[in-house]
């Protein structure tokens, strides 16, 4: 089948982008309650409730919360049993890439949008870490490390009381990320060393 690797965010926001472009109006608010009108089959759903009381009329409602879509639980009384991790993660632009440990086929240079997706997971090092190392198709970032370790689940239970808040999430740990660096510089290292034997006289 067809796989991709994307920025979350430049996506998100062409797709923002591109359904305004063809009528669509945005309100920014949070939302605390789903509409609903009593139906033949018990419910129907009409739009949303913001945190100002104002409502948001609507055909069909998209959840795209990720794991705080655990807080559908609450609105409708309907299981939602999403779990989230929080993790720490790097990203990068610049600077030397763990190419040809990645794809053979892939020039040591920034992914452009016709590079081939792949991805490269290392074991559990001395540092603690298990790097996934994945290119974007971007601008900026063009790479993603993820599994720098210590990384915690978080229950439904959790998500739906706000602990952690969504912003609590977006400071990442010191520690993991430093000892993160240590492993993809070893990482590259080694890579440069595969590099200068292959093109050895």
């Amino acid at each position: 089948g067809r796989s991709a690797q994307v920025n979350p965010s430049e996506l998100t926001n062409a797709l923002l982008e591109s359904a305004v472009e063809n009528g669509a109006e945005v309100v920014g608010g949070a939302v605390k309650e789903l509409c609903t009108q009593p139906d033949k089959d018990g419910a129907v759903l009409t739009g949303v409730r913001l945190s100002d009381r104002s409502v948001t009329h609507a055909d069909s409602v998209v959840i795209p919360a990720g794991c705080w879509s655990a807080r559908v639980e609450d609105w409708c009384d309907h299981p939602c049993p999403v779990e989230g991790v929080w993790l720490t993660f790097l990203t990068a632009a610049d600077g030397p890439t763990p190419v040809s440990c990645i794809a053979a086929a892939t020039a040591p240079s920034a992914p452009t949008a016709t590079t081939t997706p792949a991805a490269l997971f290392c074991k559990k090092d001395s540092n603690g870490c298990h790097l996934e190392v994945m290119p974007r198709a971007s601008t900026e970032p063009a790479w993603y490390v993820s599994e720098c370790g210590r990384s915690r689940v978080i229950s439904p239970k959790e998500l739906r009381a706000n602990t952690p808040h969504p912003l609590e999430t977006d400071v990442p740990d010191a520690m993991r990320a430093t000892a993160a660096n240590r492993s993809l510089k070893t990482l590259l290292r080694s890579e440069k060393d595969q590099l200068e034997e292959q093109h050895a006289p």
